[in-house]
């Protein structure tokens, strides 16, 4: 398929995806491809969604998080889900307000995906406990109960919010459970200096033969007991 310019599609996310392997820094490079990804698209307005998400999971890589986002912006009608989800993965730590903001326009735009709820857990744990629970909302829609990932994820968040009742039902609703989510929910109980809670949970870990990293949630009970 080509994309007109005489380069197809194919060529181009391969270039793409190699420049973003290397984690391209030189921002003529960059804008050098992305002009060509322009002149690729023809006759469109926009590139291909494939292109631009490869584009903007470039700038992405090289650090260059405000030419992600001016990219994503002037090509917003190409944007998809892993769009969305690449543009939320790079601003979740260093913008967590903004990363949500952009959670809340993929909800508008399109039906978020798992990933991109994914994504944007990282983040809720910076921000208010109202955002959470939206993006916990928005996951009971379209995440499968037996996402491990993703409702571990919520564990986590609410666990860091200081609701730990939400935390532990979240756990509770669970249909699979693996190490991480035990010990989510044991560190959470530690942090928010509920030692009794913690124990209980670590001695029945103890009791089903469980092996679960607990190294940090001993810390936290040591800490609150000392």
């Amino acid at each position: 398929m080509s994309t007109g310019g005489g380069t197809t599609l194919r060529e181009l996310t391969a270039l793409l995806s190699t420049l973003r392997r290397a984690r391209l820094q030189h921002p003529a490079h960059a804008a050098q491809l992305h002009a060509r990804l322009l002149i690729s698209a023809g006759a469109r307005p926009h590139p291909h969604p494939v292109l631009l998400t490869q584009l903007v999971s470039l700038y992405a890589a090289a650090g260059r998080l405000a030419d992600a986002l001016r990219a994503f912006r002037a090509h917003l009608p190409s944007a998809n889900l892993h769009t969305y989800a690449v543009l939320v993965s790079a601003f979740a730590r260093p913008y967590p307000d903004l990363a949500f903001s952009l959670f809340s326009g993929s909800r508008r735009q399109l039906r978020p995906s798992p990933h991109v709820i994914s994504a944007v857990l990282a983040a809720c744990a910076g921000l208010q406990p109202l955002c959470g629970r939206q993006v916990h909302t928005c996951a009971a829609k379209v995440v499968p109960p037996g996402d491990v990932f993703v409702y571990t994820g919520m564990v986590d968040v609410y666990a860091k919010g200081g609701d730990m009742e939400s935390s532990r039902k979240v756990f509770d609703e669970m249909l699979n459970r693996g190490a991480a989510s035990w010990n989510a929910l044991l560190v959470g109980y530690a942090r928010n200096k509920m030692c009794l809670e913690a124990l209980s949970v670590f001695r029945e870990l103890a009791a089903q033969g469980r092996e679960v990293s607990l190294d940090q949630g001993c810390c936290h009970l040591e800490h609150h007991h000392s």
